[in-house]
């Protein structure tokens, strides 16, 4: 049976919108993270990270990591991710 993945919209820095599929959301004092991947179309995929907000319409969003702590917890999490 296959697995259903969680797949959404995002803008890369360039502007340019593509698929992302959703791997974990991790929560760091009270604060919710996204860990993605996004296909680089060459049988490779790059995991990303994003800070997990309400937009004014009340949907999720994504946001920029703001904090460099997290952002250190979340590249380890990443790494013992793939080891």
């Amino acid at each position: 049976m296959e697995e259903k993945k969680d797949m959404f919209k995002v803008m890369l820095e360039t502007g340019e919108v593509t698929d992302a599929e959703l791997l974990n959301v991790v929560e760091i004092s009270g604060t919710e993270y996204a860990i993605y991947s996004i296909d680089n179309g060459d049988g490779t995929v790059k995991i990303m990270s994003s800070k997990l907000i309400i937009d004014e319409n009340g949907n999720d969003a994504l946001a920029d990591m703001d904090n460099p702590e997290h952002k250190e917890l979340i590249s380890e999490y990443v790494k013992q991710l793939a080891s």
